[in-house]
């Protein structure tokens, strides 16, 4: 069963979100409710879809991530389907979909593909849509590369990479894709029918993450480099897309004038969790 989560009334635009307890959502609920929109939160798994009526515009957060049952990624594109037909039914006509820049990919695996299906079926809707697609998305907690990266450091002195780790990702902290959100929100008419790309301010490879890490714990580590086809021997019991999985992740459209935080304090901080 889906239960609502109401916050209070304003005159603001009437907004739901489906998925917003999870790692991106809550920080997004935050700045929503800083930003005194009328919220409504729909979590669990299981959506009482048939509820979603007078909103204005419905923010979908909600998505398979990880799954060693690959078949399973289907459910991002059977869900997505069914909640454009009930905002088609009860007559709401925009929604800002949060998609993946895995779908830029070259080489696309199962994640990347329901992703890519799904922004489809928004498209050929007669729904008004934004499309957010983040690079790699980070906060300053445990559950990210960052800290995984420094805990290994830290207490094994030994790094797996898959590759030669000169691949790039262009790394977003969870606060900035927020509030580059709600701008989206605010502007929804002025980037209408877009897929736009988030990412952070500056690009750096694996290597150069590890090495900034390295620095911040005045430590260094032993850097195994394994070819990533060793990994698509193993793809069937990895819950997560192996392919594509070094190639680089960077885009040049990004918002310039937002007030980025910086990546670098950002992993330091990180780094100072232990």
């Amino acid at each position: 069963m889906g239960v609502y989560l109401k916050f209070f009334k304003m005159e603001n635009k009437r907004v739901l979100v489906i998925g917003g307890t999870g790692y991106i959502g809550e920080s997004l609920v935050k700045k929503l409710i800083s930003s005194k929109y009328d919220l409504t939160l729909l979590v669990r798994r299981k959506y009482l879809l048939e509820k979603i009526k007078d909103f204005d515009v419905v923010i979908v957060l909600a998505s398979l991530i990880k799954s060693i049952n690959k078949k399973k990624y289907i459910e991002n594109s059977i869900g997505i389907k069914n909640i454009i037909d009930v905002l088609n039914k009860n007559n709401i006509n925009k929604i800002i979909y949060f998609s993946s820049q895995n779908v830029l990919l070259k080489n696309k695996g199962p994640y990347a593909k329901s992703k890519e299906k799904s922004e489809g079926i928004i498209k050929n809707s007669n729904i008004q849509y934004v499309i957010i697609r983040p690079n790699y998305v980070y906060g300053i907690d445990k559950n990210n590369l960052f800290y995984k990266l420094s805990f290994l450091i830290k207490y094994f002195r030994t790094v797996i990479i898959i590759g030669n780790g000169d691949n790039k990702i262009q790394p977003i902290f969870k606060d900035d894709l927020s509030e580059i959100t709600i701008k989206l929100l605010k502007n929804f008419k002025d980037f209408k029918n877009s897929a736009i790309n988030v990412s952070g301010n500056k690009s750096l490879s694996l290597n150069e993450i590890i090495a900034l890490i390295e620095k911040n714990l005045r430590l260094k580590s032993l850097k195994l480099h394994l070819p990533p086809k060793l990994f698509y021997l193993f793809k069937s019991i990895i819950p997560f897309d192996i392919e594509g999985i070094d190639e680089s992740r960077t885009i040049k459209t990004y918002f310039k004038k937002h007030n980025f935080s910086s990546l670098e304090s950002n992993i330091k901080k990180i780094t100072s969790l232990f």
